[in-house]
């Protein structure tokens, strides 16, 4: 077990490091100048002076950080690697000066400043208001995880019992009836599912106080105003929980009837062992590991939220914080969801692991011997 997880630690370092350089380099490619962003949006943008326009600028890139190389080493022709004046006094610029040079800016630049600041939980301001990031998405995350909790129990609560009882009864009307249900459920968009309860339930009538959307932009007071508001949150929950729950019900139901077809479940039926005892201690133990598959996908849904859910109620989660923040091309919150939600992508492939190493000592067996060799 403990090289299982030794391993798959290594292996998630260099690969969160990959992560975080694709971040920013997208960060860089992203349109838009930060500064002038910046300057125009808190209203400090010198107007005609140019002199004055030209120092607000270079203070201000100094603030952010923007003035120091961007990575610690760059390829670059040999006649950059001058000052502008050696440039305008060696005139034409000869065939040499077009050959690349690896030029090293050491710890002093823009990629070192930002993942040291991810290492210690400081994820930058923003360009939209000179916010902290981390103000921000501590303020959204706690709708999101409120939201998503409540839709992953219910998904996983309700599956789990009506997928195994599916299996149970295969080939009868309830099963037939209920997997035609299921999979109308699963076809149904949650946006649309999502709209039209919005219209419907907020209708002429003044609406119901379950569907109120809850008002703000994301900047609420965290987890008091998420329980102010948890009553309405009941309808969001729903569109996100009916499709979750026809998929994993599915899946159960597959793995469920494969493994009841095993002879040792036949052998212990013919010796009179309790049906109920067979399927809940032996059969879906054995049926859940496709269900562990779906972990790893669990922590990552938990802070990234739903754009389309959390926009229509208006609920000032992680999916709407992220959405506003690419339309106001906001690059540091975006790239902050991004390598937070990288990392939990990460801890829930371990987490994975580690349950199908628990419930199955094989697995814990080749990732000692793996190791080993």
């Amino acid at each position: 077990m403990y090289f299982l997880i030794l391993k798959r630690v290594l292996w998630a370092v260099p690969t969160l490091l990959v992560i975080t350089m694709l971040a920013f380099a997208l960060s860089k490619a992203a349109p838009g100048d930060p500064v002038a962003l910046l300057l125009d949006r808190t209203g400090d943008a010198p107007g005609s002076d140019s002199a004055r326009a030209a120092q607000a600028y270079r203070e201000t890139a100094r603030i952010l950080g923007l003035d120091r190389p961007a990575f610690y080493c760059a390829l670059l022709p040999r006649a950059y690697l001058g000052t502008p004046q050696d440039r305008q006094v060696a005139g034409a610029v000869p065939l040499s000066g077009y050959l690349p040079v690896l030029q090293w800016h050491g710890l002093d630049n823009q990629y070192h400043r930002w993942l040291s600041g991810i290492l210690r939980g400081d994820f930058g301001r923003s360009w939209r208001d000179g916010r902290p990031v981390g103000d921000k998405i501590r303020s959204a995350i706690s709708w999101t995880l409120l939201l998503n909790l409540f839709a992953l129990l219910l998904s996983f609560g309700m599956s789990i019992p009506l997928g195994v009882f599916m299996a149970r009864h295969r080939g009868s009307w309830i099963d037939n009836s209920s997997k035609f249900a299921l999979f109308f459920l699963y076809a149904l968009p949650s946006f649309w599912v999502a709209m039209l309860l919005l219209i419907g339930l907020t209708g002429a009538t003044g609406g119901s106080s379950w569907v109120q959307v809850v008002s703000g932009s994301g900047t609420g007071d965290g987890w008091a105003a998420v329980l102010a508001g948890a009553k309405r949150m009941a309808v969001p929950v729903f569109c996100l929980t009916y499709g979750s729950l026809a998929y994993i019900a599915l899946q159960t139901r597959s793995a469920m009837e494969e493994v009841l077809d095993q002879p040792y479940i036949k052998a212990a039926l013919a010796r009179g062992v309790p049906e109920r005892r067979i399927v809940w201690r032996h059969a879906a133990k054995n049926a859940s590991f496709p269900l562990i598959t779906l972990i790893g996908s669990i922590f990552p849904a938990l802070v990234s939220g739903s754009v389309v859910v959390e926009s229509v109620f208006n609920l000032p989660g992680m999916g709407k914080l992220t959405l506003d923040a690419i339309f106001a091309q906001d690059w540091p919150v975006v790239y902050a969801v991004l390598v937070l939600t990288a990392v939990l992508t990460m801890l829930g492939l371990l987490l994975s692991d580690l349950l199908y190493a628990w419930l199955d000592p094989r697995v814990r067996d080749s990732g000692g011997l793996t190791m080993r060799l």
